[in-house]
């Protein structure tokens, strides 16, 4: 529970001070990167570096491995990116990516 409510703070800290209407000509979306980081100073971070503004939709799934979802709508990812970065951290076990094309097209990154 811990994991979904920091994932969760920080994600509506990121994605929640853009401003919508920046952006009119709308480029491709793509995930340039992912990457997860752990250090004593400022905990587990999960970093997602995209082309432009792309504000996916957040939701948590709790339950005996709970995990945070992240579903950018139209959007793709980058070939450099790992389909599964394995993690040590306490409580974040792993980072998947992967494309989902039912109902509508979009690229879904979980955090187990």
């Amino acid at each position: 529970m811990k994991l979904i409510k920091t994932i969760l703070i920080t994600a509506i800290l990121v994605f929640g001070t853009i401003i919508p209407g920046i952006a009119e000509e709308k480029q491709p979306a793509v995930i340039e990167s992912i990457s997860y980081q752990h250090d004593k100073e400022h905990g587990e971070t999960v970093n997602f570096k995209l082309n432009g503004i792309h504000i996916p939709k957040i939701f948590a799934i709790k339950g005996e491995k709970p995990r945070v979802v992240f579903d950018f709508m139209d959007t793709r990812y980058s070939d450099l990116i790992n389909k599964i970065i394995e993690t040590e951290g306490d409580l974040v076990k792993r980072v998947r990516v992967g494309i989902h094309n039912d109902p509508a097209p979009k690229t879904r990154v979980v955090i187990d």
